[in-house]
């Protein structure tokens, strides 16, 4: 199994404020629709609840496995609660294994992201070509560790500058 983490970050590695990123490139959005779609993507309760508040629905057409060790088991379908990281991680690749699907997605937050960065093995970046106030940020040499296999530069159509940035961990 493969564990991808996936994420937007500014050029100060911020990834939030106040609950939400702080900038809307429809380039970005796109990508982690197009990576994710049909995957098992672990997620923290409040990157959940950002998603359902920007989209009014959890992620359709993906298994959605928030941590969270207060949130009531969910009752809604294609979302799973799962008290620890060891258990979100067990229940995606279950729903992985059962969709013969090989790679699992991890979506944030900061701390999701701190949790599963060793055991992570891809790396899907949206790197912002910008510096913004932010209140949640990755991991300090959070990239330590990987290398870059592919890359690719280009202009939002809001005007936002950015790269997709994919890494593997080294061997």
């Amino acid at each position: 199994m493969t564990v991808a983490l996936i994420v937007a970050a500014a050029e100060n590695d911020a990834i939030g404020y106040r609950g939400s990123v702080p900038w809307e490139v429809r380039e970005d959005l796109a990508r982690f629709r197009q990576l994710t779609m049909g995957h098992a993507v672990i997620v923290g309760a409040a990157t959940q609840r950002s998603i359902v508040e920007r989209l009014g629905h959890s992620l359709r057409r993906r298994h959605t496995v928030v941590v969270s060790r207060q949130l009531p088991p969910s009752e809604e379908p294609g979302v799973t609660v799962a008290r620890t990281t060891e258990e979100a991680l067990a229940e995606a690749t279950a729903y992985a294994q059962q969709h013969d699907d090989r790679t699992v997605f991890v979506a944030g937050g900061a701390s999701i992201y701190e949790q599963f960065i060793q055991v992570t093995e891809l790396v899907y970046l949206t790197r912002l070509h910008m510096t913004v106030t932010a209140d949640r940020f990755m991991p300090s040499n959070w990239l330590a560790g990987f290398g870059l296999v592919a890359e690719h530069h280009r202009q939002g159509s809001g005007g936002a500058e950015f790269s997709f940035l994919d890494y593997e961990r080294a061997s």
